[in-house]
């Protein structure tokens, strides 16, 4: 993992100064990062799980995770905002906000199943504009790590390699999910069960070209947090190839719990495409209004 370190901080060095803001907390997000596995496969030898609400479970493992990162920040950089899923908000109105949830996928942790780490730093004094993006998945291991002007890079088998967006195909392919659940997409009928997180990584490797989240009322009762979507978010944002839309503006605040709010609603429509699509992708989002 100290390989992947400064694998990264190297690739990113012509782009990224470290002393630079930006640069000092990629410095610190990578150690972070580096720590992980070893971190994760301690804490599931003695893993707890707890309930969370009617409906929700915790583990050990999330609330430890949590913890850990929450030190090192509020140690690192005390006058940062933190938004947590299992911590909430501090320093809120801070000039950078780092997001973080602990454990996406928490319920398959106890059923050793793919689980994963979501993480993104933002500028909050301009529209949250996000710097850092980083998924970090388990079972296997694999690492998503983007900063803002630097690039993409994945870790998967020991091997760092760049995503480089391509040219998209002429035929226009996209994912529609309501309520987290497919209901349309342009791909072949074994691909119908498509996740959103899956979705959304084929989007940022260029291999299909949009992808729109929507919600009606009863979505509201999860609703879109922003632990659960600004990792993904950002690092399409960060590749510079894709646009997203937030409905009915293209602006959000984050609002006392963590939910992505706009116009003082509730989102209910995320639509992230490829920029060369925005014609066939607004003409989608229409379709679902």
């Amino acid at each position: 993992m100290r390989d992947l370190r400064q694998t990264i901080l190297t690739k990113i060095s012509k782009n990224i100064n470290k002393l630079t803001e930006t640069g000092k907390r990629v410095e610190v997000v990578l150690r972070w990062l580096e720590n992980l596995p070893d971190f994760v496969d301690h804490e599931l030898k003695s893993l707890r799980i707890f309930n969370k609400g009617k409906s929700d479970i915790v583990t050990s493992l999330d609330l430890s995770l949590d913890q850990s990162f929450l030190s090192l920040i509020t140690n690192e950089f005390p006058q940062d905002a933190v938004l947590s899923e299992e911590s909430g908000w501090f320093n809120e109105g801070a000039e950078f906000l780092h997001v973080l949830d602990p454990i996406d996928l928490t319920r398959n942790v106890s059923r050793n199943l793919p689980f994963f780490i979501l993480y993104s730093l933002h500028d909050a004094e301009k529209n949250f504009d996000p710097l850092i993006g980083m998924l970090v998945g388990f079972r296997p291991f694999w690492v998503c790590f983007g900063v803002r002007e630097a690039g993409i890079f994945t870790f998967e088998e020991n091997h760092v390699s760049e995503i480089v967006y391509s040219e998209p195909k002429e035929r226009f392919s996209y994912a529609v999910l309501h309520n987290f659940h497919t209901v349309e997409t342009s791909f072949p009928s074994d691909y119908q069960l498509i996740s959103g997180r899956y979705a959304f990584f084929l989007l940022l490797k260029g291999e299909i070209d949009c992808v729109l989240f929507s919600l009606d009322e009863i979505g509201f009762q999860w609703g879109y947090y922003a632990w659960d979507f600004l990792a993904y978010i950002s690092l399409l944002k960060i590749a510079g190839s894709y646009k997203v839309n937030f409905f009915p503006s293209g602006h959000f605040d984050i609002d006392s719990s963590g939910r992505l709010v706009v116009n003082n609603l509730y989102l209910r429509k995320i639509l992230a495409y490829d920029k060369t699509k925005e014609n066939e992708a607004l003409a989608l989002a229409k379709r679902f209004d």
